[in-house]
């Protein structure tokens, strides 16, 4: 439950404030919303803050699919290269473990602070079905923001 909620928050906080983005304070708000239910999910995402280099985040956060290691080493990924949809998403692919999840709520966190223009151009072009899933996200962006702007 805690991991749930921690990453629905960081999607929340994001989408109200990408353009004053700042690290610390992000995975402090983030490591925030764990400790109600989690103090020790909520130590290891603060600990982010202190981990600069990415062999070292995969060893000491871990990169398995149980959320002790999956949120913080995502969070990780995407707070080390905030502004590099790219970078961000392939240091989860290349640490090895559960590559597909935690690739997967890194480009969330960038989509969410970058918006589509900042996945590479390169990435979007193949994607099937490209215009229904950009007017799904649209939907579910305008359907929420009235509860995520609260």
């Amino acid at each position: 439950v805690a991991g749930a909620q921690s990453a629905g928050y960081a999607i929340a906080y994001l989408l109200n404030r990408a353009k004053e983005f700042e690290r610390g304070a992000f995975l402090n708000a983030v490591g925030g919303v764990a400790k109600h239910k989690s103090s020790d999910l909520a130590d290891k995402i603060r600990g982010v803050i202190s981990i600069t280099d990415d062999r070292e985040a995969a060893s000491v956060l871990g990169t398995g699919g149980f959320v002790m290691e999956c949120l913080p080493f995502s969070l990780y990924c995407f707070t080390e290269y905030p502004f590099d949809f790219s970078k961000a998403v392939l240091t989860c692919v290349n640490a090895g473990g559960d590559t597909d999840s935690n690739a997967a709520i890194a480009g969330s966190l960038a989509g969410c602070l970058n918006g589509v223009d900042g996945i590479p151009l390169r990435w979007r072009d193949g994607l099937k079905q490209q215009r229904e899933i950009i007017e799904l996200a649209d939907k579910l962006y305008d359907s929420c923001y009235g509860v995520l702007s609260k």
